[in-house]
């Protein structure tokens, strides 16, 4: 009688069960709430030529040449701490940083914190990548163009838009 009544329970679970699995699905999270949570939105690639007296950011950090900024950037450069977790095998988002490439940066937290998985911080796109995903980068990036602009959030600010 035991033996049947495990079999039928796991017969229930079986078909009953929830069928998908969510491990490395991650929420779909809007940009614009990203950027207002953000201290920091900015295009920066590794930097070879660390100038202190010209940096912004974390005492202890990767430091970023800024190229292009739209929020939180002061100085031409910005050091910022990673918090790179390894998912196994979910595929994260920003591995690491190599010298010579592009980077959207998303900087969070009191220790000015990158991080690499479900997040809006990526490479900027190369060769490498596919059409899609240069498509879908540059809609982000004409986003971040309206989210930066001073006036649009002025008027936001205060309902004038």
């Amino acid at each position: 009688m035991k033996i049947v009544l495990k079999i039928l329970f796991s017969v229930f679970i079986l078909f009953c069960g929830n069928s998908a699995i969510y491990g490395c699905i991650c929420p779909g999270v809007p940009l614009r709430p990203t950027f207002k949570a953000a201290k920091a939105v900015f295009i920066g690639k590794l930097s070879e030529n660390i100038l202190p007296s010209k940096t912004q950011g974390a005492k202890n950090g990767i430091v970023l040449e800024v190229e292009k900024s739209w929020k939180g950037v002061k100085e031409d450069y910005f050091s910022v701490t990673t918090k790179f977790e390894d998912y196994g095998v979910c595929t994260a988002f920003l591995k690491k940083f190599e010298k010579g490439k592009k980077y959207l940066i998303f900087v969070e937290g009191e220790n000015f914190e990158v991080r690499n998985y479900c997040t809006h911080s990526e490479e900027i796109y190369s060769s490498e990548h596919p059409d899609w995903f240069k498509e879908q980068q540059n809609r982000k990036l004409k986003k971040l163009d309206k989210y930066g602009n001073f006036w649009l959030r002025f008027g936001k600010r205060f309902r004038l838009f």
